[in-house]
C-alpha cells in the first residue's frame, strides 16, 4: 500500500478531466483527474487513479477495481466539470511525515 503524503489542510477542486497519461489510467484504460489548487510551493495537485503503478509522486491517488474507479470518475465528472460544482478534499493521513509541515513541498520525499 502506498502512502499519500499530504498535509492537513483543506483542497477545493478547481476542474476535471479525463486523460490517457500514464500514471492516471483505470486499471489499463482511460484515467481522469481532478485538480487541486497549488499550494505552499506544491504545484500541479493531483487526486486520480492509482493503478498502473504504485505511487503517486505527492499527488493523492484513489485504488479499487475498474467499475469503482469509472464510477468515481464519471461522479467527479458529473458534478465538477458538468455541473460547474467544487468540492472539498479533506485529507487526514494516519503518520503523515508533512504534518506540522504547513503544507510545504518536502523534496526529501519528492514531491
Amino acid at each position: 500500500m502506498v502512502m499519500v503524503l499530504l498535509p492537513i489542510i483543506t483542497y477545493k477542486t478547481f476542474g476535471f478531466t479525463y486523460t490517457d497519461e500514464s500514471g492516471m489510467l483505470n486499471n489499463g484504460s482511460r484515467g481522469w483527474k481532478v485538480l487541486l489548487p497549488n499550494f505552499n510551493g506544491r504545484t500541479g495537485l493531483k487526486a486520480h487513479p492509482d493503478t498502473n503503478s504504485p505511487g503517486t509522486k505527492g499527488c493523492i491517488g484513489f485504488v479499487g477495481n475498474y467499475q469503482e474507479l469509472k464510477k468515481l470518475g464519471d461522479f467527479f465528472n458529473d458534478y465538477i466539470a458538468i455541473k460547474g460544482n467544487r468540492m472539498i478534499f479533506d485529507f487526514n493521513i494516519k503518520d503523515n511525515p508533512n504534518y506540522g509541515n504547513e503544507g510545504r513541498a518536502n523534496a526529501k520525499l519528492a514531491q
